[in-house]
């Protein structure tokens, strides 16, 4: 779910030079399903926060994706994506991944865009 007119992609350039705010789940077979109900409202409430306007540095999200990179016969894998613009200042990127590791339970990983 992106803003309107913004690719998730790096090479939009609304994107290059911002960051990549990654929450990543690795999980057991026997606790996929627990997971999956669990992934609903945690995507249910990632978009409530970003459609409400609940996050401070909210004007700088360009969208959030979840995404499957499951490996099959390997591992079961799942991650939440917030893409944030480069206007975004490193208080509010500071205080956003502060938000999402408490509200999602997992550390954030902070990957910059450039293309």
């Amino acid at each position: 779910m992106f803003e309107e007119g913004v690719s998730p992609k790096w090479e939009d350039p609304r994107n290059n030079y911002g960051r990549t705010l990654t929450m990543q789940y690795t999980i057991k077979d026997d606790d996929i399903e627990t997971f999956l109900q669990m992934s609903q409202n945690y995507w249910l409430k990632l978009m409530l926060l970003v459609l409400g306007e609940s996050i401070e540095s909210g004007k700088h999200i360009n969208g959030i994706r979840f995404i499957d990179k499951t490996q099959f016969g390997r591992k079961i894998m799942y991650r939440f994506e917030v893409w944030v613009n480069k206007a975004i200042d490193l208080e509010g990127l500071e205080k956003l991944k502060e938000l999402l590791t408490q509200t999602f339970g997992s550390s954030v990983d902070d990957k910059p865009i450039k293309v």
